[in-house]
């Protein structure tokens, strides 16, 4: 392998090899007193000889030495990456909620209710209700109707939600929002809008271990410049981590983004499997044509969770 020791060696011989040659006639008759008549000429040759192979032996080993030093400072940089890898596996990022040390401003009702709504914002024509079953042990969500259970009008169980030519969906008013917020029931959000658009993405994660995993993603979103609100879940044994748009974004670029954000997670911390991660919210990125997505709605909401977005 070249050193700089090495180099400055060729340099030093070549500029001894210099020396060798006759500058003027003069002294190529000095050089050549003894000797035949072409001996000097022979000799001349073979120091220019001898030069131009010591500035090829220089060039390349000038390139050499370049191409050692490149590498030289790749390597360093990739041991300074492995070493911050190290030291994250070491000490993991841990969970850490926004905190305050003053009380926060006192908001009347109304206040409180617009936030809420500023925050958690879906389609306005219709919101999910949360129900429960305790004989069966059963809960979901179905569409809130003011038409639900009245005698004669609505078919519930035997016709389905959005099959019913009597639907009464009720509006996302401020009552409801403060019926939710008293606890008086639960009320989700549709969050994809008629034109596939939405004004949040969430990520339910559920059970196993959550919290190294909310930790890892939250981490890797500041990474990213991004400030995700984190909420425990109803259960306690989870967590929704929430990203609020000024405005309407398409739901498949919104997806897209959490998409990439728990790719990057894993990625980077290759030790977590990320199990507790369960879905995304909006659960897809169109709705159904022909019906604005209600009979799409009535059918998922069947399921518990499956296009509805709980506010805890």
């Amino acid at each position: 392998m070249l050193t700089s020791w090495g180099l400055s060696n060729l340099r030093r011989s070549r500029s001894s090899c210099r020396r060798t040659v006759p500058s003027s006639p003069k002294g190529a008759l000095a050089c050549r007193r003894g000797l035949p008549e072409h001996a000097g000429w022979c000799h001349d040759t073979l120091a220019v000889s001898c030069e131009k192979e010591l500035a090829a032996e220089i060039e390349a080993a000038e390139a050499e030495f370049a191409a050692l030093e490149r590498a030289r400072a790749q390597t360093l940089a990739r041991l300074e990456a492995l070493r911050a890898v190290g030291s994250s596996r070491i000490e993991p990022p841990q969970l850490r909620l926004p905190m305050t040390t003053e009380v926060p401003a006192w908001r009347t009702g109304a206040e409180k209710i617009r936030l809420f709504r500023a925050l958690f914002r879906g389609r306005e024509d219709v919101f999910p209700k949360r129900w429960e079953n305790a004989k069966q042990g059963r809960s979901g969500y179905s569409p809130a109707c003011s038409n639900e259970w009245v005698q004669g009008v609505c078919g519930k169980p035997k016709v389905k939600c959005g099959e019913c030519p009597n639907q009464a969906f009720v509006l996302v008013e401020d009552r409801v929002i403060a019926d939710h917020l008293s606890g008086k029931y639960t009320a989700g959000v549709y969050p994809l809008l008629p034109d596939d658009t939405c004004w949040f993405v969430a990520l339910d994660f559920d059970e196993a271990s959550w919290t190294d995993d909310v930790a890892a993603f939250v981490e890797t979103s500041r990474c990213h410049s991004l400030s995700p609100a984190v909420e425990r879940s109803r259960s306690g044994n989870g967590a929704h981590v929430w990203f609020f748009f000024n405005a309407p974004v398409p739901a498949r670029d919104a997806r897209d983004m959490a998409s990439f954000l728990l790719t990057e997670t894993m990625r980077l911390r290759r030790e977590l499997k990320l199990e507790s991660y369960d879905r995304l919210f909006p659960s897809q990125d169109i709705l159904p044509q022909g019906d604005s997505g209600i009979s799409s709605l009535c059918r998922s909401s069947s399921i518990p969770g499956s296009s509805v977005t709980a506010c805890s």
